[in-house]
This record gives structure tokens, C-alpha cells and sequence, in this order.
């Protein structure tokens, strides 16, 4: 029995065997225990290292026998010593993997930019390219003689854009919304059935139908005193 090691970013170090027997985000569990093995890097090591690849390691279900019940863990400094104690092997493969990781709102917004730039390998834009960086979805209205797009853009299914709006990637339109005649949108990302009111500007933003965060995490909600600019709805 042994543990494989994979190339992989630092966060998924992190194991949990909590005994619900449910898959956990970037656990492994098993049902007759109740542990738990951690990274125990101090946060900042842990926050410097996202830039860099890491291993992932990946345990036979037989090591995890060797992990105690009701106590911390750790793989580094408690798992694999007591594996090499015992003789058993290690494996490694590298292996191509991209990890991108959303803990924030805002991490949503970059990687949604990544992402239409082209940046992010295997991810390929939904819709149909009806011009060069502009994806759109089925059954769009789109005056393209009057309306300027810069990409790359994608617009979703049943999405209706005015005269007049100006649209600058990269940008991502969720389902059904709609963008009212002479607004912008530059840099941002809408969620699904969002409504840009006429001649506002939203630039880096995240927008729902009930709120919006910009790329630095400043939130505001539909009826904020300080909500300057109007969106809402489409539904409504």
C-alpha cells in the first residue's frame, strides 16, 4: 500500500476524514472514522505557495488506517515518517492540471477574465463565435449596426441588448439579460436575468439582479443610499 504523489496545486493538500461519509471540497473521507489531516502550513506560507505548483497526494485506502481517530494529522510531519517507518512506498507522476481556485466573489471575476482570454487550457467558450471574440447563445437580439462589442464576449441564450449600448471585453452576459439602450459594460460579468438600466456604466463589476460587487469586493444592493447606479431584474 502507498501513497501517489501528483502535481497539484497546494490547497488540495488538505484531507479530511470526517465519518459522515460524504465527499467533502478537497477531502477524502472514510465512514468509520472521524479525523482529520491538515496542511498545517501557516497561512501566509500557504498563500505564497498558490502561485507554484504542489503535489497532491492521493492514499491508498489502506494508509488511512494509519491516520489516529479524534486528532489532527498531519501528512508531512505525522503520515509520511510513520509510512517510512513501515516500509511502505511512495509513487510519482507528474501530470498536467490546472487549478483555479474561488474563494471570493471577486476570485469569480478574474477568473471569468482568465477565461475569456484565453488563458485557462481545456475551457472553451459556449455559444457560437458569430464574430471574431463574440460568442452569443440562441435567440439573442442583437442590432449589431447599432451597438459596439469589443471582445472577447460572450452573450448568453435570450439575451437583448438596445441601440446604443457599448459592450467591452472581456465581458460575460448571463441568460436573459437585458442591456437598455446606451449603457456600458466593460469588464464585467453579469449573472443570469440581470438588467442594466439606460445610460449607466459598469465597468469591472460583478452584477446580480439584487446587487453588485466591483473587483475589489465593495458590495452594493438595489435601494443602498451610496448605490449610485441602477440595474435590477429582467424578470421584474
Amino acid at each position: 500500500h502507498g501513497i501517489l504523489g501528483r502535481h497539484h496545486p497546494p490547497g488540495e493538500l488538505r484531507r479530511s476524514v470526517e465519518g459522515a461519509g460524504d465527499a467533502h471540497r478537497g477531502g477524502v473521507e472514510d465512514r468509520h472514522r472521524a479525523c482529520r489531516v491538515d496542511d498545517r502550513r501557516p497561512r501566509a506560507r500557504r498563500a505564497a505557495a498558490e502561485e507554484e505548483p504542489q503535489p497532491r497526494r492521493e492514499a491508498e485506502p489502506q494508509v488511512l488506517e494509519l491516520v489516529p481517530s479524534g486528532r489532527n494529522f498531519d501528512i508531512g510531519s505525522d503520515l509520511f515518517p510513520l509510512m517510512a517507518q513501515q516500509g511502505l512506498p511512495f509513487y510519482v507522476q507528474n501530470r498536467f492540471f490546472n487549478w483555479i481556485d474561488i474563494g471570493r466573489v471577486t476570485d469569480y471575476w478574474s477568473v471569468l477574465q482568465r477565461v475569456l482570454m484565453g488563458e485557462v487550457a481545456e475551457m472553451e467558450m459556449p455559444g457560437t463565435e458569430v464574430r471574431p471574440g463574440v460568442w452569443v447563445g440562441l435567440n439573442t437580439r442583437i442590432p449589431w449596426d447599432q451597438v459596439r462589442i469589443q471582445g472577447p464576449v460572450y452573450i448568453g441564450s435570450s439575451v437583448c441588448v438596445e441601440p446604443g449600448v457599448k459592450i467591452e471585453g472581456p465581458t460575460w452576459i448571463g441568460t436573459g439579460c437585458h442591456l437598455k439602450r446606451g449603457c456600458e459594460v466593460k469588464r464585467s460579468v453579469l449573472f443570469e436575468y440581470t438588467r442594466i438600466s439606460t445610460e449607466q456604466v459598469f465597468e469591472e463589476t460583478i452584477v446580480a439582479p439584487q446587487y453588485c460587487v466591483d473587483r475589489h469586493g465593495n458590495t452594493h444592493y438595489i435601494g443602498d443610499d451610496d448605490a449610485r447606479r441602477r440595474w435590477g431584474d429582467s424578470r421584474g
